[in-house]
């Protein structure tokens, strides 16, 4: 009797272990893969269009062109908070003169002043980045109009800022200013890397 309890011991023991094992063997199981993508794009935060007024263009004593824009230095700066889903996006400036728009322009005036616009993007860290993208409107230097990211765009804001300075008239033109309102645009790109 003692060898039929223990075999039947034995067997409900294994019977208990072997459930579990047979209950799983039953169930049937998948999985299911979730993928997802973000596309490189770059997005103006809702910054609206900038505009900086740099004063008075003609110097006083004799109406050729400023050395310096008379606004405060300070204050030639538009800000702009643009975004960039991918890591080094390149940022590229454009710009044209200052012009006044009028009819015939006489012998020893002009109606363009020109200038240098640059832009200054700022990474992640919080610091400038290496190269500042920047145009001369007079097209006498190329500059340096485009440039890749050393590293991410930071995601604060006014994390893009342009200035203009150094106000020239073009060389073989006239020295003194016509007198109006001038307007020119300095267009920025920010494109995500592909």
């Amino acid at each position: 009797m003692k060898k039929l309890l223990t075999l039947t011991a034995s067997v409900a023991a294994l019977a208990a272990f072997a459930a579990p094992a047979l209950a799983d063997d039953s169930n049937a199981t998948g999985s299911v893969t979730v993928n997802g993508s973000v596309a490189g794009k770059c997005v103006n935060t809702g910054t609206a269009p900038a505009a900086l007024d740099v004063g008075e263009l003609a110097r006083s004593d004799n109406g050729q062109v400023v050395t310096q824009f008379s606004t405060p230095a300070g204050s030639l700066i538009a800000k702009f908070t643009i975004i960039c889903s991918s890591a080094k996006p390149t940022v590229s400036i454009s710009a044209t003169p200052l012009v006044f728009t009028t009819g015939t322009i006489p012998n020893g005036y002009t109606n363009t002043v020109n200038y240098r616009a640059t832009v200054t993007p700022y990474l992640s860290d919080y610091t400038a980045n290496a190269v500042s993208p920047y145009v001369w409107t007079g097209n006498e230097s190329p500059g340096v109009p485009s440039t890749q990211l050393t590293g991410a765009l930071a995601t604060a804001q006014n994390n893009i800022q342009v200035t203009v300075d150094h106000p020239y008239t073009s060389a073989g033109t006239g020295n003194v200013l016509m007198a109006g309102n001038y307007s020119g645009q300095v267009t920025i790109t920010v494109s995500p890397t592909s």
